[in-house]
């Protein structure tokens, strides 16, 4: 199966949240690859993302159209930067044939996921995440507070309850309700944790952040890259080396426009 890397995005639906989603187009990309500074040890290394599981795990395909909501957007972005105008899920998505597998893998029992909210905070009600076991049992439905500007949004599952087991897959929904009736968006995906060899668990105890974010793209660990990379920009945000490796990431998978935006960090 010849598969692209993309990110997946929302297909916005204005009632029951399980709505099926109109299904759009795959564009595809060039084969992924991180392309960094020396100093952060990734130069010509590539992302060796693994291949979803033969069973399909299936989320929404394509990136959401202009919303029909009342949820607004913060700013309008000209034709060029499209990607802006819509809700997206920070996740890579396999397409093959007509089937658009959203996935993506973590070594950490307590991951964090990524969206970009491009909606202004007032025509917000609500933003929520919900975490499932791949029989569709709920595991966690967690209300995420409306961040103050619009832009990137982390979200980590609570250490207080039960987290990713090795070897699962989960599915995950990222919701926002606009302020009136019942208007809805949002996107869906999945998550597999997986267990990392002993020499590799020794070298990640060792290593440093930049060694660590190596470590990770060499491993095909998307969840855990990303989120290191986020921390690092979101910590030195004015870091022009940080700024490098941030936009070649978004830039890798055709998210650069996103690297301007503001992050906010879970709680």
């Amino acid at each position: 199966m010849n598969t692209s890397l993309r990110f997946c995005c929302i297909a916005f639906a204005t009632a029951a949240f399980f709505a099926p989603s109109a299904s759009a187009s795959a564009i595809p990309l060039a084969q992924p690859s991180i392309k960094a500074s020396a100093k952060m040890n990734l130069l010509a290394l590539k992302i060796n993302l693994p291949k979803p599981p033969s069973r399909g795990v299936p989320g929404n395909s394509g990136r959401g159209g202009g919303s029909r909501t009342c949820l607004k957007l913060a700013k309008q972005y000209p034709k060029e930067q499209a990607i802006l105008n819509k809700l997206v899920a920070l996740i890579p998505e396999y397409q093959s044939e007509q089937v658009t597998q959203v996935w993506g893998t973590t070594t950490t029992e307590y991951p964090t996921f990524w969206f970009y909210v491009p909606y202004a905070t007032n025509s917000i009600r609500s933003l929520e995440f919900v975490l499932q076991d791949d029989n569709g049992k709920t595991l966690h439905k967690l209300p995420v507070a409306v961040p103050k500007v619009p832009g990137i949004v982390g979200v980590t599952l609570p250490s207080n309850k039960p987290g990713l087991q090795a070897d699962n897959q989960y599915n995950w929904f990222f919701k926002v309700r606009g302020d009136c009736g019942d208007s809805l968006e949002f996107v869906e995906g999945w998550v597999e944790r997986t267990k990392l060899d002993a020499a590799t668990s020794e070298r990640l105890k060792n290593a440093s952040d930049q060694e660590q974010l190596s470590i990770y793209a060499e491993q095909g660990l998307w969840y855990d890259a990303l989120t290191t990379l986020a921390q690092q920009h979101h910590t030195n945000p004015k870091d022009a080396t940080v700024m490098t490796d941030w936009k070649g990431l978004l830039k890798e998978v055709g998210l650069e426009p996103l690297a301007e935006q503001a992050i906010t960090m879970p709680n």
